[in-house]
């Protein structure tokens, strides 16, 4: 059993490239590797240089590698869009593949705006389903023909991909060759997902994790209330990974038992960010805990 994770920019909270409240990436890179993570996420793309020889250059100087690209797609239940979102793909994908990524998050759009309100189907059905499956399995064919790379499709709380029963819909409709899972053990259980159960069912299919916790008493709150997740972040749903409800000694056992090796990417929504100084030590006391199970970073 292996598993070998690093970090993202999300969880120095940075969700955007750009924003007042974010540091900026010098300060990522540099306290990412002195809490001793050397496995990095690209996170928004503009976040992090984009000229390849610059990230490079960023990266190697401090002893530090890229192991995955991220997106978010918009309307990717709408065969109009089809063309930006692959087009999005091959941009990030022409930056990330050379410097070593090998696998590329996608994300869909979150269906509510700042107020609550619906900008998006909260699920789809029929065609729009359809046309949604078909466009991951489109990007992902697109990725492991032109660049080698893995496409691992993220669940998100307040997307149309977010519950257990549609994760399985997700992975039974589309192409095993093309689309894979990124299991984010913190959203799938803001759900009400379970990950190690997830982890031992579908394993084949999950090359890749994001690991999260929450914190139960914020979460039932969100529930009870309705608020977005985005609301839920800033109540502090996400939490130290010792901290939550996650139950990682349950997916450490599962790993284990059916011997996956694979990478994750530790993450901690904290956006907005309160203060800068805020990040580094979570990040430090968190590579401890998951260096606790036997996983090395």
């Amino acid at each position: 059993m292996t598993l070998k994770f690093g970090t993202a920019p999300d969880s120095w909270g940075v969700w955007l490239a750009e924003h007042p409240t974010q540091p900026l990436w010098p300060q990522f890179l540099d306290e990412a590797a002195s809490t001793g993570h050397h496995l990095i996420e690209l996170g928004p793309y503009g976040y992090l240089p984009t000229d390849p020889g610059v990230l490079a250059h960023e990266l190697s100087s401090r002893g530090q590698s890229l192991i995955a690209a991220t997106m978010v797609a918009e309307n990717m239940h709408a065969p109009t869009h089809r063309a930006d979102i692959l087009a999005e793909v091959r941009k990030i994908a022409t930056l990330a593949s050379p410097l070593g990524a090998k696998y590329f998050v996608l994300m869909a759009e979150g269906y509510l705006d700042s107020e609550g309100n619906a900008l998006t189907p909260t699920s789809l059905e029929g065609s729009d389903w359809t046309n949604f499956v078909d466009t991951c399995d489109e990007a992902g064919r697109l990725l492991v023909e032109e660049y080698g790379m893995v496409l691992a499709f993220h669940p998100h709380a307040d997307s149309v991909v977010e519950y257990a029963w549609q994760v399985d819909k997700l992975l039974d409709d589309s192409d095993s060759r093309f689309t894979q899972l990124c299991l984010d053990t913190g959203h799938y259980e803001y759900r009400d997902g379970d990950s190690a159960a997830l982890l031992r069912e579908r394993y084949s299919r999950i090359p890749y994790l994001h690991l999260k916790s929450v914190e139960a008493a914020v979460r039932l709150r969100a529930m009870a209330e309705g608020l977005s997740f985005g609301d839920a972040v800033g109540l502090g749903v996400a939490c130290e990974p010792s901290l939550g409800s996650v139950d990682f000694a349950a997916i450490a056992k599962a790993i284990e038992d059916i011997n996956w090796n694979g990478f994750a990417i530790v993450e901690q929504d904290m956006f907005p960010l309160p203060a800068l100084d805020i990040p580094a030590p979570i990040a430090k006391r968190s590579r401890e805990f998951y260096n606790s199970l036997g996983w090395t970073n």
